[in-house]
Order: structure tokens, then C-alpha cells, then sequence
């Protein structure tokens, strides 16, 4: 399976005052009620992703990261990050998306796919 993944708020392509990780700002709370359900945004980062695939049992093949440069570490470094975003590596922050490649790793069984509930 192929997967691009895109990390940055969204909003960001038609409202020019914002940033790209402008979404990291709001708490959970406030972010469920600003996230609109026609256009739903996650907030996940590439950590988490990587572990949801490990927990899934899928084998990374190939993964091309849009590696932040350091305009990106400046941006992300004005946004007064929610308590949650705190914890998590500026890098790991500052990544914009990713491609991925990705297939069950071998050994494992073929099973009925649960889904995830990530972040809602």
C-alpha cells in the first residue's frame, strides 16, 4: 500500500496569515470544535504514524520525508504550541508530510483490518 500523508494545517493554503503548523496551537477541546467534520484534519505526527504501523504489524518499505528546513523550524518556533505538542521532537514536529510504502509484515497472518480510532 501507498500512502502520501500531509502533516500541515490545511488551512494554511488559502488563509496566508496562518502557518503551516498553526493547528499544533489549540488544545484538543478547542480543536474538536474548530475541526470542521467536512473537512477534518488530524494532527497526528509522524511519530505517531510510524507507530501505528508498527502496532499494526505493517513493515515500512519505503518512506520519503519532506525533511524540515529551517525556515519551517522558524515558523514552527513562533506557534505557542498546545500542552499535548509539547512533548514531541521539534523535528518530529516540523515534518510536513511523508510518502510511505507499506505492506503486512512477513509471517504475519492475513486478518480482518480493525480500525483505528487515532485522535477523535
Amino acid at each position: 500500500m501507498s500512502s502520501t500523508i500531509d502533516m500541515q494545517d490545511h488551512y494554511h493554503w488559502f488563509d496566508k496569515s496562518i502557518s503551516v503548523y498553526n493547528y499544533l496551537r489549540f488544545s484538543d477541546r478547542i480543536w474538536n470544535l474548530l475541526n470542521s467534520p467536512i473537512h477534518y484534519q488530524n494532527r497526528l505526527r509522524y511519530s505517531d504514524y510510524m507507530r501505528l504501523a508498527s502496532d499494526a504489524g505493517l513493515e515500512i518499505v519505503a518512506d520519503h520525508v519532506s525533511e524540515p528546513t529551517p525556515d519551517d523550524f522558524a515558523a514552527l518556533a513562533r506557534v505557542p504550541l498546545a500542552e499535548r505538542f509539547r512533548l514531541y521532537d521539534e523535528r518530529d514536529l516540523a515534518i510536513r508530510g511523508t510518502s510511505l510504502i507499506i505492506r503486512r509484515s512477513k509471517g504475519d497472518p492475513p486478518s480482518v483490518s480493525q480500525p483505528v480510532e487515532a485522535e477523535r
